[in-house]
């Protein structure tokens, strides 16, 4: 099997499932060319922000590439260079964090990054819990919009929607499950399922692990978090990823 390039947009559920499995020779078989994290699909498909802001020179690394994805908009122009075969999404974000619109744009609004960010003109907070409905129409033309892109840019890649969810529980340190202790988890997860039910006549692929119980751990590289899987879940994921992959190449070849 030749190299699989890939492009992650989405949030650590998904980059987990290729970063963090111990698999061997997986680098050899998979190329994550893109990481467009922790975006908003509203804030991916609305213009450049590139006025009437200032980012703080103490944003470094991590952070500040993270913004300057957001901000700058270029994820087509870049999968236009690295032409993915699989574009997989998960819409993490898009809950977690809404956006911001800002003049006659929007950027995703992840509180954490935007610290060190000023606005130099009045911002709106928009997401799913300030105004459902409108959000979640302006939700599905965004991604309805950049499905028909990439269906225009790259004809034979294949989006693959990453059917993450909220996990309420964790294994600490004694390998003891808990509780995170959140009441707000559930109706995440029900939006999460709504969106996807939206999209589901469309072009895409669905990788829905739900019907099983993961958690998160202590023990996790990235911390404990709703979001960061125990690595089950993300050898679960792989060996779903890679029967699909198999199945689009047998058809390919005619096997």
């Amino acid at each position: 099997m030749s190299q699989i390039n890939i492009s992650v947009i989405g949030t650590s559920a998904t980059r987990g499932c290729f970063e963090l499995v111990k698999l061997e020779n997986l680098e050899q078989i998979c190329n994550v060319s893109i990481d467009q994290y922790q975006s908003s699909m509203i804030s991916i498909m609305s213009e450049p922000i590139v006025k009437n802001v200032t980012i703080s020179d103490n944003i470094k690394g991590w952070d500040k590439q993270v913004i300057n994805m957001d901000f700058k908009k270029e994820l087509f122009k870049n999968l236009e260079i690295q032409k993915p075969h699989f574009i997989v999404v998960d819409f993490i974000a898009d809950i977690l964090y809404g956006v911001l619109n800002v003049g006659h744009t929007s950027v995703t609004n992840n509180k954490n990054k935007l610290s060190l960010v000023q606005f130099h003109e009045d911002v709106e907070i928009f997401n799913i819990h300030t105004h459902k409905d409108e959000y979640l129409t302006r939700w599905y033309a965004a991604t309805k919009q950049f499905l028909i892109k990439v269906k225009e840019i790259l004809p034979n890649t294949k989006v693959i929607i990453h059917s993450a969810r909220f996990v309420n529980s964790y294994y600490d340190e004694n390998n003891f499950l808990k509780s995170f202790q959140r009441n707000d988890l559930q109706s995440k997860n029900k939006y999460l399922e709504q969106m996807e039910e939206m999209i589901m006549n469309e072009d895409v692929t669905f990788i829905n692990l739900s019907k099983s119980k993961y958690h998160s751990s202590s023990n996790h590289k990235w911390k404990k978090n709703i979001v960061n899987y125990e690595t089950r879940y993300y050898h679960d994921f792989l060996l779903e990823f890679l029967c699909f992959i198999i199945k689009e190449q047998n058809k390919l070849t005619g096997k």
